[in-house]
């Protein structure tokens, strides 16, 4: 079925229709095909699988990773329509009190490096969600170093990035795995920044010890790479996990910068 519209027609038209419409389109003809893929596939999410029966043998169906790159494996052109991928870990509804089929497992961190690290290599991201579930924050140093540079760096157009529910170290760790990547909006939500750890010497005593830094008056760690690209930090947290230390720690860190920092509490 040849095309009767102008392209930039049927875009328009494409833009206004759900999920579903896009889908027939795509099976109506193969002229659809690249306007109903460009729609269907710009943002796509991973989710945890459902919860298993309590009675059932331990799972051993594909994550959302695995099932993605098998489909960009039997599908090479999909890869170039993906714009934004939601990477969403832990359970889908953290407010029920029971643990039901209607709750995900845990399963990135799970999920196999290799397949990972092949994944990303076949994405050109231009934002990026990591979403861990509420709770104990994740550290960012339980990614395998090469999953964290193919996150950030196989993407040269990867602009947005958003973190959820994570730990970094030290402020020196959120820079340097930063500083590599063209991240211009930056959304850090209910985010766990520990300070670094300044080392103090006591000549009459002979004696050596650590304290927490509190902030950067004088020399902030290397983040010119960084703040020359940044544009926007937001900051967000629920109201119970507020962290004035973490907030003082980011506030000090970008304060010589011209980055427009957003903070803002919310509600889940």
């Amino acid at each position: 079925m040849a095309l009767s519209l102008p392209p930039e027609l049927w875009l328009l038209v494409f833009l206004h229709l759900d999920s579903l419409s896009l889908a027939a389109c795509a099976c109506l003809s193969s002229s659809f095909l690249p306007l109903a893929h460009a729609r269907l596939f710009a943002h796509v999410s991973l989710l945890p699988r459902r919860r298993p029966p309590a009675t059932a043998l331990a799972s051993v169906f594909p994550d959302a990773c695995t099932k993605l790159l098998h489909l960009l494996s039997t599908s090479p052109s999909l890869a170039h329509h993906i714009k934004r991928l939601s990477i969403i870990d832990g359970t889908l509804f953290p407010s029920l009190a029971r643990r039901d089929q209607l709750n995900g497992a845990p399963w990135f961190l799970k999920t196999s490096p290799h397949v990972l690290h092949t994944l990303f290599q076949k994405l050109n991201l231009h934002s990026l969600d990591l979403v861990f579930p509420d709770g104990p924050k994740v550290s960012w140093n339980l990614i395998p170093q090469d999953i964290r540079c193919s996150l950030l760096a196989s993407s040269p157009h990867l602009h947005s990035l958003s973190l959820h529910n994570l730990s970094f170290d030290t402020p020196s760790t959120l820079i340097s795995t930063l500083s590599h990547s063209s991240i211009t909006h930056l959304t850090l939500h209910n985010i766990k920044l520990y300070p670094d750890l300044l080392t103090d010497y006591c000549p009459e005593k002979n004696q050596t010890w650590s304290r927490h830094a509190k902030s950067f008056p004088h020399d902030p760690p290397q983040s010119l790479s960084l703040t020359h690209t940044l544009q926007t930090l937001c900051i967000s947290s629920d109201p119970l996990h507020q962290d004035p230390d973490t907030l003082h720690l980011l506030s000090s860190l970008f304060a010589h910068s011209s980055t427009r920092t957003v903070i803002r509490s919310e509600f889940a």
